[in-house]
């Protein structure tokens, strides 16, 4: 008898651990339809600009700069959500970095923490979930020294940049969003262990 009431007692505790993650779980997710279709909107517009900056860097057209700049300019009006889109091609991160800090922004994609507007001088740093879907910055622990990252900025410029190291540090240890990097443009990424103990910080520098 005192076997069953055991037995009984532990299958409860599961039960109830598996509706509190899955409580968990459902939650993280939750997000404004509206809103995130408004960010994936912004998304496209600027990796159509990109587009049309590779096509046309090579050529020199007063003209084609003038069209280009006025495209830049309503660009930039009509962008409320997003900062940046960043790829990482090796383990297929393809995503808008929106421009607030919220739980809400987080869920829909990486988020810019702190730093300069995206690949100019200085340290840009984002943060993503790790979620265990491998979606966002799930599988940023794969990445290692040397693997390229590219930036895309509201103009369209795309810029490459390289890993140049990886490292844990606790919580609450800010020290990876120092602006003080000796004038380079470099971005950092930002997202919990799989315990969620430590942060998992990945610094990427420009390459040429």
């Amino acid at each position: 008898m005192k076997d069953k009431y055991v037995i009984c007692g532990l299958l409860v505790i599961v039960i109830i651990c598996a509706v509190v993650l899955l409580y968990k779980e459902n939650n993280r997710y939750k997000y404004d339809e509206e809103k995130y279709a408004s960010v994936y909107r912004e998304y496209n517009e600027i990796i159509e600009m990109s587009k049309k900056v590779s096509e046309n860097q090579n050529i020199i057209d007063t003209n084609i700069e003038q069209k280009e700049n006025k495209e830049y300019d309503e660009l930039l009006n009509n962008l409320r959500l997003v900062d940046s889109v960043l790829e990482i091609e090796k383990i297929d991160l393809f995503y808008p970095v929106t421009r607030e800090m919220s739980d809400e922004n987080l869920n829909i994609s990486p988020t810019k923490f702190c730093g300069p507007a995206a690949n100019t001088i200085g340290n840009y740093c984002i943060v993503g979930h790790n979620f265990h879907s491998e979606a966002h910055f799930g599988r940023l622990k794969e990445l290692q020294v040397g693997d390229t990252v590219y930036m895309t900025d509201t103009k369209g410029k795309k810029v490459k940049y390289a890993v140049y190291d990886i490292y844990e540090v606790s919580p609450k240890d800010t020290s990876c969003t120092s602006q003080n990097n000796g004038g380079i443009r470099e971005i950092t990424l930002i997202t919990c262990t799989n315990d969620a103990k430590k942060r998992l910080i990945v610094k990427c520098k420009e390459v040429k």
